[in-house]
C-alpha cells in the first residue's frame, strides 16, 4: 500500500479476518487464547505478537501498525500484582466474570456498594495494567529507534458503564460514559501538547 509495509495484530474478535476488515493489510493476526484458561489474549501477548513482527518487518520500507488490546473489558480478570493492588480485597472469585455482571443487570438489588468497590477495582486494575503494557510497547518502540519517526495514535473504541446509570459494561446506553473515549496523538516533529476543545468523532 503506497509503499508502506502494513501489519495488524488483534485481540478483538469484532474485528477477526472474517470481517473483511484485513483488506490492505501484508500481516493480520488475530490474538484469540494465548495461554489454556486465558479468556482473552491480553495486551502483554499482543506486545509479543508486535515485537515478532518488527523483528521480521522490511526495515528498507515505513511502516503502518495497527494494535488493538481488549482489555480492560469483560469479564475483568485482571492479572497480578494489579488485582492486588486494586482489588486485593474481593471476597466472590466470581466477581467480574461475564455471568457476574448480567446478573446484577438483570437484578439491581443485587448491587451492594461492597460489589461496586470490587467491580470497579477490577477495573482499575485492568486499566493499570493495560497501561503497563503500552509503556512496555513505547519502550520498544524507542529501543529499536522507531519512536522517534513515528505517529502515534492512541484511541479506545468505547467506555463502560460501571453502574453510573445503574447498568453495566457498554453497547446497551448511549450515556456519556460508554461515548466519551480518550484520543491522543503523537507527531514526531516535538510539537507541543494540544488539547482539542471542539467535538471528534470516532470516524475522525
Amino acid at each position: 500500500m503506497a509503499g508502506y509495509s502494513t501489519a495488524a495484530v488483534i485481540a478483538n474478535g469484532n474485528i477477526d479476518i472474517v470481517f473483511g476488515l484485513a483488506q490492505g493489510f501484508n500481516y493480520y493476526k488475530y490474538l484469540q487464547q494465548v495461554r489454556v484458561g486465558d479468556a482473552l489474549a491480553r495486551s502483554e501477548h499482543v506486545n509479543e505478537a508486535v515485537s515478532h513482527w518488527l523483528d521480521r518487518r522490511p526495515s528498507e520500507r515505513p511502516f503502518f501498525l495497527y494494535i488493538h488490546t481488549i482489555d480492560p473489558h469483560l469479564p475483568y480478570d485482571p492479572p497480578q500484582p494489579y488485582r492486588g493492588r486494586f482489588a486485593g480485597r474481593i471476597s466472590d472469585p466470581e466477581l467480574g466474570s461475564l455471568e457476574s455482571i448480567n446478573n446484577l443487570n438483570s437484578d439491581k438489588s443485587r448491587m451492594t456498594p461492597e460489589t461496586l468497590e470490587g467491580l470497579t477495582g477490577l477495573y482499575d486494575a485492568e486499566i493499570a495494567a493495560n497501561d503497563t503494557a503500552f509503556g512496555a510497547l513505547v519502550a520498544d518502540l524507542k529501543e529499536r529507534g522507531l519512536y522517534d519517526s513515528s505517529v502515534i495514535v492512541v484511541l479506545s473504541d468505547h467506555g463502560e458503564e460501571l453502574f453510573d446509570h445503574r447498568g453495566f459494561s457498554h453497547g446497551n446506553t448511549l450515556f456519556e460514559e460508554v461515548l466519551r473515549v480518550p484520543l491522543a496523538i503523537r507527531f514526531p516533529d516535538r510539537r507541543p501538547p494540544r488539547r482539542v476543545a471542539s467535538v471528534v468523532e470516532q470516524v475522525d
